[in-house]
């Protein structure tokens, strides 16, 4: 069990970065084409190697709201802090790593940070979905 768990936890992760990440490669940091390939394989990389600490981090702060499972808000708002505080910290690194200028990586942060409200909470429905469709309880 442990080990399907981090195995979807990793597939989760990762294509829900090449959805989201892609475009935002693109049009926000605006990266070059080989740029974007490059830092979308790095990315790919990181995702494999922090997906299931992320799958966990989620569910302790899930597991610490007992409320969660009732309030919608308090969801949205666990499952965006854990977004926030993992992928724009990772996602900065990587544009910087990968060529991008620092004024490039923060303001594809900013904007990264500012939309994540809404990512947060969709990368943690299409979490727990991915899990529910492998037959994964919810951890908390």
């Amino acid at each position: 069990m442990k080990m399907k768990r981090a195995v979807v936890d990793i597939l989760s992760m990762v294509i829900f970065s090449l959805i989201v990440g892609i475009p935002l490669d693109l049009f926000v940091a605006k990266l070059q084409i080989i740029q974007m390939a490059y830092n979308r394989l790095c990315s790919t990389f990181i995702n494999i190697i922090i997906a299931r600490p992320y799958g966990h981090y989620q569910d302790w702060l899930h597991a610490k709201t007992k409320y969660a499972k009732r309030s919608f808000f308090l969801q949205i708002l666990i499952d965006t802090f854990g977004f926030v505080s993992t992928q724009v910290p990772a996602y900065f690194v990587l544009l910087l790593l990968n060529g991008a200028k620092t004024k490039q990586a923060l303001e594809a942060c900013l904007v990264t940070a500012f939309f994540s409200v809404g990512l947060g909470w969709i990368y943690g429905q299409f979490l727990r979905k991915f899990r529910k469709l492998f037959e994964l309880p919810i951890a908390y």
